[in-house]
Formats: structure tokens, C-alpha cells, sequence
């Protein structure tokens, strides 16, 4: 009796542990993603259309040829309704496409826990990316790959924006 407790004990521990999150965290840009490597970090403050943007940019290697890119980007600009938050996606993507020099191959919009958004894929000379973007208020999350030589598999795109995750913000 006292092995079978025991054991139903142990059963039950195992079952109710949960495992680690081992996701890439920043709660200043406010997501949780999975990626390679621990990522290379820069922020940098874009003047744009819609006033400044604190554009938080993570590079993560896989190889020589293909990273792993996220990026967390607040615009000044107060967002009204679902117009404004096409020309901040719009915006987004245009820069990223620009500091690039690749061009859209392939776009759909997408819906992902009621945050708005899309998902591109863009090529240049040797160079493709695939990239979901979200927005929440004034805030555009990107994540994606990018590789050399041959556009990024159907698989890891689809793990990668599987770990993504939209934090909200912690009040203090």
C-alpha cells in the first residue's frame, strides 16, 4: 500500500512539473521568442512619418548563413483604429525592406491571439527572409529568418513564430 502511494506520489509529481521556459525574454520589448543563440542586441531611435521609433533589433546566428532575427519597434504616434495600424506595419516592413535591399516575393495579412498582423517573405541578390509582423497599440513585434543561398524552411519559420509570445507589460 505504502509503494503504491508512493509511487502514485512520484506519477503525480512528474505530471504536474512543468518544464522550463528556455525562450529569449526582454521585458523591455515585451516578447518571448525561441531562438539559436543568445541574441546580439541593438536599439537604435528612427525618425519616421509617424514621429520616432525606439527600434529594439535581436540577431541570433544559427550559422554563417542564416540568423534569427526579432524586433520590438514603439512608435510615437497614437494609434486610432485599424488604418493606423497598417501604415505602422506598413512603415515597419518598408524599413526593414529598405536597410535590406530585398524586395516582397510573397504577402498575406494574419490574426494570431487577436493581434493583428502579417506574415512576408522577401528575396534580394543571394538573400530571403520570412517575417511575421504583430502589432499591439503602437508597438510592432517582428520575427523572423534570414538566410543566404535559399530561402528559410517551412518548418523553422513555423517553430519560430510558434515560441513567439506577446508579454504584456508589468506595472510597477
Amino acid at each position: 500500500m505504502k509503494l503504491s502511494l508512493i509511487l502514485f506520489s512520484i506519477i503525480c509529481l512528474l505530471g504536474c512539473y512543468d518544464k522550463p521556459d528556455n525562450r529569449f525574454y526582454t521585458e523591455d520589448g515585451r516578447f518571448k521568442v525561441s531562438l539559436p543563440t543568445n541574441p546580439v542586441v541593438k536599439n537604435v531611435i528612427v525618425n519616421s512619418n509617424y514621429g520616432n521609433i525606439l527600434f529594439s533589433t535581436y540577431f541570433s546566428k544559427k550559422s554563417e548563413t542564416e540568423k534569427y532575427y526579432a524586433s520590438s519597434s514603439v512608435y510615437d504616434y497614437s494609434v486610432k483604429n485599424n488604418e493606423d495600424k497598417k501604415l505602422l506595419l506598413e512603415n515597419s516592413k518598408n524599413y526593414l525592406l529598405n536597410q535590406f535591399e530585398i524586395d516582397i516575393t510573397e504577402e498575406r495579412d494574419t490574426v494570431i491571439n487577436q493581434y493583428f498582423g502579417n506574415i512576408f517573405r522577401a528575396s534580394g541578390s543571394n538573400f530571403f527572409i520570412e517575417i511575421l509582423q504583430l502589432i499591439d497599440n503602437n508597438r510592432v513585434f517582428q520575427v523572423g529568418i534570414m538566410k543566404n543561398d535559399v530561402a528559410p524552411s517551412e518548418k523553422d519559420f513555423l517553430d519560430l513564430i510558434n515560441s513567439f509570445e506577446i508579454v504584456k507589460p508589468i506595472y510597477r
